[in-house]
């Protein structure tokens, strides 16, 4: 019941307050609601890139191969640690991108 009268009011309130609602639904969809509890961790990362729209880590040397990484949506980079993990050890540099409101 309560799934389906959310969607109901959320449309109703957008009739009332259009701009409201809408800084509502984009301040929400900005925000992942899953907590992450960091299992394997990587090194310390060779170098970090963080502005206002990414935070960019990255391992290795520019020799090696570049192997992206990027989580999904409400995902954490710490979900990448053990792939990322097993890419360096396979001889291949990593970036590991987290959108803004991920990770750090």
């Amino acid at each position: 019941m309560q799934k389906q009268l959310i969607p109901w009011l959320i449309g109703a309130a957008s009739h009332i307050a259009p701009r409201k609602i809408g800084n509502w639904a984009a301040y929400q969809f900005q925000i992942p609601r899953r907590r992450h509890s960091i299992r394997e961790q990587l090194p310390e990362a060779d170098e970090v890139i963080h502005n206002e729209q990414f935070c960019v880590r990255r391992w290795g040397a520019d020799h090696q191969p570049l192997a992206l990484l990027m989580h999904g949506w409400e995902g954490h980079h710490s979900q990448l640690h053990s792939l990322g993990n097993t890419l360096l050890k396979c001889g291949y540099r990593i970036a590991l991108v987290d959108p803004p409101a991920h990770g750090d």
